[in-house]
């Protein structure tokens, strides 16, 4: 399938590879919009320095559920997140975003792709990454990072929870956090134009200055929510399963979403 351009779009382009420990390959070709922002540094700030990580995952775990980490026999996986995630930022210019990740179809990859794209911004001692699993029928986040979580995401949005501090965990990576869909998934989409929905974002944004946030979202053809999100994140990466996606599909779906908020297609094979 033909990736779709965008006008005055930057495209980056990877291919298929296998590394020496059989870890699943993860080819996608990235279309990304350019920015012309300069990116300034900034000195790490003492929340992000005083971040504790209670128990660090071992390599072996992240290796087994297929997710990045900066030592990894898999360099052309890790350096194809760290050229994306040096392009978002490119995007961002020097202001932290709300990125929703989902994907067209159903097993898309989209959770594979956020988790991995969190953890290449995680890398980076001077940025904290933030994880929240929207994905309320099909959530994968908490098993995946091997968290045993209380209270999530739908439990605040009922009031059940009115602390942030109680559905925010540790991941076992250095700088990333994760939210957790939540106990109860008996919930109706509305609830995420609900204004504790946006103050929770908001909160979550100016948390820290350098908190980069990203939703996995369920599939946009199948799903409302994924619809909803989208009007409350900043840019959406658009995950198409390769082979199993129409061109006019494609199109169809970037039309109800709309192309503004698009930051880049990536095709996962």
């Amino acid at each position: 399938m033909n990736t779709v351009d965008f006008k005055k779009d930057s495209v980056i382009k990877s291919s298929g590879f296998q590394d020496q420990a059989k870890e699943p390959a993860d080819a996608v070709t990235i279309n990304l919009k350019s920015s012309s922002s300069n990116l300034t540094s900034a000195n790490p700030s003492p929340p992000i320095k005083s971040m504790v990580e209670p128990n660090y995952l071992s390599f072996e775990q992240l290796k087994s559920h297929n997710i990045i980490y900066p030592f990894s026999e898999n360099t052309k996986m890790v350096d194809q997140y760290r050229e994306l995630r040096t392009s978002l930022l490119e995007l961002y210019g020097n202001k932290n975003k709300i990125t929703m990740v989902c994907s067209v179809l159903p097993g898309g990859g989209s959770t594979h792709v956020a988790v991995n794209l969190a953890a290449a911004f995680a890398f980076d001692e001077m940025k904290t990454a933030l994880l929240m699993d929207c994905n309320l029928r099909n959530s994968a986040l908490a098993e995946r990072l091997y968290v045993d979580a209380d209270a999530g995401l739908t439990d605040f949005l009922h009031e059940e929870v009115m602390g942030i501090d109680n559905i925010i965990y540790p991941t076992g990576i250095a700088r990333l956090r994760l939210i957790p869909t939540g106990k109860s998934t008996n919930i109706a989409p509305e609830h995420f134009t609900s204004n504790r929905m946006r103050d929770l974002l908001d909160l979550l944004k100016d948390r820290y200055q350098d908190r980069y946030i990203f939703l996995d979202a369920p599939p946009l053809t199948y799903s409302a929510d994924a619809k909803i999100l989208a009007g409350l994140c900043d840019h959406i990466l658009l995950v198409v399963p390769y082979g199993r996606v129409l061109e006019s599909q494609l199109e169809a779906t970037l039309n109800v979403i709309g192309k503004d908020k698009i930051a880049g297609v990536i095709l996962n094979q």
